[in-house]
């Protein structure tokens, strides 16, 4: 098992490759594919939140994100669900999706009962 020095060094590392923008797509989905560890720090779990959700613009690269914040246990920190591909900008499916979430609230508030 790695230790948390190594552990923060890959996380660096990957985070400069997705952060920088003249790394070719080919080489980000590269990395991240390659990376693995067995947990991440809270700085990494905040850059692949929003780098995964808002940052990425690429269906693949997306996808592939998703799928290494699963492995590594990366959540959704506004609600702490797992990071799912439809949430994403990436996908072109967020603004549906998120219209979908916000209407099944509204209907979800309208037909509770008041508590008397």
């Amino acid at each position: 098992m790695p230790t948390k020095q190594e552990i923060v060094q890959n996380e660096k590392a990957l985070m400069d490759i997705l952060k920088d923008e003249k790394v070719s797509m080919k080489n980000r989905k590269k990395a991240v594919c390659k990376y693995k560890a067995p947990y991440a720090t809270q700085n990494f779990r905040v850059f692949m939140n929003r780098f995964t959700i808002h940052g990425c613009k690429d269906k693949q690269l997306t996808n592939d994100c998703v799928t290494l914040c699963n492995k590594v246990h990366i959540m959704n920190l506004s609600n702490m669900k797992p990071i799912k591909y439809e949430f994403c900008e990436g996908s072109g499916k967020r603004e549906i999706t998120m219209k979908k979430v916000k209407r099944d609230i509204k209907r979800g508030k309208k037909n509770k009962k008041s508590k008397k």
